[in-house]
């Protein structure tokens, strides 16, 4: 009876996703990826040097409707979230885009020494936003008066501590599978 119900469900599984799929989906049944990033077939030989474009593995990847590998702002705010700012001192825009810098020059970033050029440039497209929306907060908030309270309005709706920025690359190279 085990032959007639594999056939059966080879049929209605041909009938439910067509038939080049089912194709495709036989003749890369013994692709995997290594340990080392590369991907091989069932003898050993390697296939492909990089799993994907950009090494990134899409079992760990966040869904976004702009088709982004990551959600930046999100992680971001779930870091400053986890990690509020109490009586730590806030970052300028300049210390944040320098740490984020030197943080991505860091030959550790990821397993073959490298971060890819399109991370690392959707990463800094990010940083340059949250940078710009930082100084026209601070620019709105404080056309004249530079108190105390007002500067401290501005951080909290708009500033980031140490803490925060470490913690959210901390999360990046989790979920990037980086060394942190």
């Amino acid at each position: 009876m085990g032959g007639r119900e594999g056939l059966v469900d080879t049929a209605v599984k041909t009938a439910e996703t067509g038939y080049m799929a089912r194709r495709l989906t036989k003749v890369m049944e013994d692709l995997y990826v290594q340990y080392d990033n590369t991907v091989r077939n069932s003898s050993g030989c390697i296939i492909q040097f990089c799993y994907g474009d950009d090494g990134m593995d899409p079992a760990v990847m966040e869904g976004t409707e702009d088709g982004a590998p990551l959600d930046l702002p999100r992680l971001f705010l779930k870091a400053k979230a986890t990690c509020p700012a109490r009586e730590n001192e806030y970052m300028s825009p300049e210390q944040v885009t320098e740490m984020v810098r030197s943080r991505l020059s860091k030959q550790e970033m990821t397993l073959d020494g490298s971060c890819s050029v399109g991370f690392k440039t959707s990463l800094e497209h990010f940083l340059n936003k949250y940078v710009e929306a930082f100084r026209k907060t601070h620019e709105t908030f404080l056309l004249d008066d530079h108190s105390a309270w007002k500067e401290k309005i501005v951080q909290n709706i708009s500033g980031v501590t140490f803490r925060q920025l470490e913690m959210t690359l901390k999360k990046l190279s989790t979920l990037l599978e980086l060394p942190a």
